[in-house]
């Protein structure tokens, strides 16, 4: 507070930002403010549940209907996959082999946090060395083999469920901030092997996919950055800004986009 009075004397700009960072720490401070889920708005109930399990009931049944499986065209899917085939390196080609050099980056671009169901860290492995590194690949080599006769372990892929808040419905005076199950981000967290395998593969085939796919997938590749289409959209906007007397920008916001992709439709290109 000292520090906000003493910068009363600076410019506006700066007392205002001192400001701001002020409240949103004495925010934090207040109950049902904190930065993860506190309280969630039951719809159908007009009610708020603050307790965990009601929460999680709630996220269950809006996400369980939210990521389940949406209907394939069969026959685009095969012209699609057939053009697909003419553009990617011949099946027994060296360069889809995982290899060790593969499993040792994804080793080396792991953190230490972020476990899964049984609570093993990034760390546990890297320790491990060499020794995980072979465990790791064998792991790899065995799913691949199972995963042909559709007979991999379930187990394998069980997650936890992480919502994260995004923006809250409303504020109410005793719970603070208020979500609903659709205005929170779903995370699953599986295992660090899994995660660690699934990143190997990713190092194996990015670099075939970057060939391939279209410029205009900014994000998601080596070499390419998501912030490109906020630069490029900020240019523009400044340009017809600068240039003419009317000018709009239309954004197209899809809700839930990507637990709405079709499941056996990344399913198939993969096994693919």
């Amino acid at each position: 507070l000292q520090d906000l009075r003493n910068s009363r004397t600076s410019t506006s700009c700066d007392y205002h930002h001192k400001k701001e960072q002020l409240l949103v720490r004495l925010k934090r401070l207040l109950p049902g403010t904190t930065s993860g889920l506190s309280a969630l708005e039951d719809p159908a109930n007009n009610c708020i549940v603050t307790e965990p399990s009601d929460m999680a009931r709630l996220l269950t049944e809006h996400w369980g209907k939210i990521l389940t499986g949406r209907p394939i065209n069969r026959h685009l899917l095969t012209i699609w996959l057939r053009d697909l085939q003419q553009k990617l390196p011949p099946p027994g080609d060296a360069c889809w082999a995982l290899t060790r050099d593969h499993v040792i980056e994804s080793l080396r671009r792991s953190h230490e946090t972020s476990p899964g169901p049984d609570g093993v860290p990034y760390s546990a492995y890297k320790k491990l060395g060499n020794y995980a590194v072979s465990f790791l690949l064998d792991a790899a080599e065995d799913l691949q083999e199972v995963g042909q006769d559709g007979k991999a372990p379930t187990c394998f892929n069980h997650a936890l469920l992480c919502c994260l808040p995004k923006s809250p419905t409303r504020i109410d005076p005793v719970h603070g901030e208020v979500y609903t199950p659709a205005k929170t981000r779903p995370l699953s967290i599986v295992n660090t092997d899994n995660r660690l395998i699934a990143n190997a593969y990713r190092l194996l085939l990015e670099p075939i996919v970057n060939q391939w796919v279209s410029d205009m997938q900014r994000g998601f590749l080596n070499g390419r950055s998501m912030l490109s289409n906020v630069v490029e959209v900020d240019f523009e906007a400044m340009r017809i800004s600068l240039k003419h007397p009317h000018g709009a920008i239309v954004l197209f916001d899809f809700a839930s986009a990507f637990p709405s992709i079709s499941q056996e439709y990344l399913f198939e290109v993969l096994s693919h």
